[in-house]
């Protein structure tokens, strides 16, 4: 059973990795910006710059903006800009601007210019000065890529270079309850992490392995329904994934383990699909198609078609009771008339066999 267990494992440890690493990301983020969005802003005078401020909620008064070094566009309008200003007394960083907020950030770089070039005396930089209130971020890689291209990054010393921080400030950006970005990262990194905890649990409780546990639990000696499914899974050879004798059949589905007694096969056929791109054939997949007897169906992947073929063969050997190969007109039958499915084959081999059984077997 546990070489069962890990072929589950196996199956599903990518739906755990990927969704908890998600989760790991995602529900931190949005739990920090929820806990920043309620505390007060931080006075941007009051920040320190040495330490990790991504997702600082700050509001304060930007004295400076000595250049932008970023436009962004969309079908040729301008959507935001991103500049150059302090931070604090001892760094430089970014700030991104929206369109819509962008009269008072340029008329501040205006004013700074002039008193750089010795136009003003700093009178219109004191009247141009830009209350903020925003959010800090980390800067993405394109901005940052553009921001070491502006400061020619190459040329500058390490102590220069450490002067400029991998940061901008999102002007008017809001962060808390009030923030649908909030709310994405805390309910995406939180179903993420459901997800993971979800097949984690599943494995550890053997909830890939339903059908084999509910053999056992219907069986009227549970205990030797579990000792004769350890003994099958132990001692019979597996032919191409799959796992059968004349008593039991068993395949991966997936995570999903498929396990029954042989004789409620009804049906097994070759399923093939074609995968194209571009309208060009670009890979052919098939699986084992395994129908039982409660109208329940198993896609079993095969690596190629010689080995559905050799294990619908051997099979067939021994489940005389099994219809082999696929039509249109069994496929409707299966699904909508079970009963009648079984009038094709199924009840009349198993009336033969077992003489005494003068009603067909359950099938649910």
């Amino acid at each position: 059973m546990k070489k069962v267990k890990m072929k589950s494992f196996k199956s599903v440890i990518l739906w755990v990795l990927i969704p908890l690493a998600m989760g790991i990301f995602l529900f931190p983020k949005g739990l920090t910006d929820m806990v920043n969005g309620i505390q007060e802003p931080v006075n941007l005078e009051d920040v320190d710059y040495s330490k990790d401020i991504d997702n600082l909620y700050v509001t304060g008064t930007v004295y400076f903006i000595y250049d932008y070094y970023c436009d962004t566009e969309k079908n040729g309008v301008l959507q935001a800009r991103e500049y150059i200003i302090d931070g604090g007394n001892d760094y430089y960083m970014g700030m991104y601007v929206e369109a819509r907020d962008m009269s008072k950030s340029e008329n501040l770089l205006d004013a700074v210019t002039e008193y750089f070039v010795g136009q003003d005396d700093g009178t219109k930089v004191m009247e141009n000065q830009y209350e903020v209130t925003g959010v800090i971020r980390k800067m993405p890689n394109d901005s940052l890529d553009l921001y070491k291209e502006y400061m020619e990054w190459d040329t500058m010393t390490a102590e220069d270079q450490a002067m400029h921080l991998p940061y901008y400030l999102k002007v008017n950006e809001k962060i808390g309850a009030a923030s649908a970005d909030t709310w994405f990262f805390l309910l995406t990194g939180s179903i993420a992490l459901i997800m993971a905890a979800y097949f984690v649990v599943k494995y550890l409780t053997g909830g890939f392995q339903k059908s084999i546990k509910k053999y056992i639990e219907a069986s009227n000696s549970p205990e030797a329904a579990k000792e004769k499914v350890e003994a099958f899974f132990a001692s019979t050879p597996e032919r191409n994934g799959i796992i059968f004798n004349r008593e039991f059949i068993s395949a991966q589905a997936g995570a999903t383990t498929v396990f029954s007694e042989i004789t409620k096969l009804l049906w097994i056929y070759q399923s093939k699909t074609t995968h194209k791109r571009n309208f060009m054939t670009v890979g052919v997949s098939y699986e084992l198609v395994l129908g039982f007897l409660d109208g329940k169906r198993y896609n079993v992947p095969m690596k190629n078609e010689a080995q559905v073929q050799e294990v619908i063969k051997e099979i067939m050997e021994i489940c005389p009771h099994t219809i082999a190969g696929y039509d249109d007109n069994l496929n409707r039958m299966f699904d909508k008339d079970l009963a009648g499915f079984c009038r094709l084959r199924y009840d009349a081999v198993m009336a033969e066999q077992n003489p005494g059984m003068t009603e067909p077997q359950e099938r649910m």
